[in-house]
């Protein structure tokens, strides 16, 4: 009887130990995520520079609000976005001349040139979601001031272009929406360049 209470009381320890553990996770930790290319790939000549934006405006303040609000509109289209390089403090929010309530479905296509694990990083401020190839890599749903993800490890095994999905908002005060890469041999993370972002007619 007592080896019993001694063998469940250290199963009890070791699984609290664990859910702390889990809890420790930091921020945006995620899986290693093998994803598909586009499928065809597409021509060339349809490809245009930047990624595709279109703005619905509303003051939300959780992804699925702007899910809500925005999924049964076609929102307004806005200016493409060259990369994905802001951080505009109280100014203007993307390629919007506003500086407060603003969501926005960006659409496109992201270009990884060789084979093997990319870390990504997410740099936001308010709420946003990163799709690559229909899976959801990437999270951070509410309202928040600047924060970096921790790197999300991506497996590309073939090169070629990869569909591209984000949702973003920004409820007012500043606004952050960067995205950031360490291709396979790299040393640093460094913003993802425009070349590596193109778009067509949604």
């Amino acid at each position: 009887m007592l080896q019993f209470f001694y063998d469940n009381g250290r199963a009890a320890a070791a699984a609290a130990t664990v859910a702390l553990a889990l809890l420790a996770i930091p921020h945006g930790a995620t899986a290693q995520q093998a994803v598909s290319p586009a499928s065809p790939q597409p021509k060339e000549a349809a490809l245009k520079p930047g990624l595709g934006v279109n703005y619905h405006f509303s003051l939300v303040r959780n992804m699925r609000q702007l899910r809500r609000y925005a999924e049964p509109r076609k929102g307004d289209v806005g200016k493409p976005l060259p990369q994905l390089n802001y951080h505009t403090g109280y100014g203007k929010v993307l390629t919007t001349d506003r500086n407060i309530g603003v969501g926005a479905k960006i659409y496109g296509f992201i270009k990884f040139d060789k084979p093997g694990v990319y870390q990504l990083k997410v740099h936001s401020n308010d709420g946003v979601q990163l799709y690559l190839s229909g899976k959801l890599l990437f999270e951070d749903p509410v309202v928040h001031s600047d924060e970096m993800s921790d790197p999300i490890p991506v497996r590309i095994d073939q090169p070629g272009w990869y569909p591209m999905l984000i949702w973003y908002f920004q409820r007012k005060g500043t606004a952050t929406l960067e995205l950031y890469w360490q291709p396979p041999g790299a040393s640093a993370s460094v913003l993802v360049p425009p070349s590596a972002f193109a778009h067509t007619a949604e």
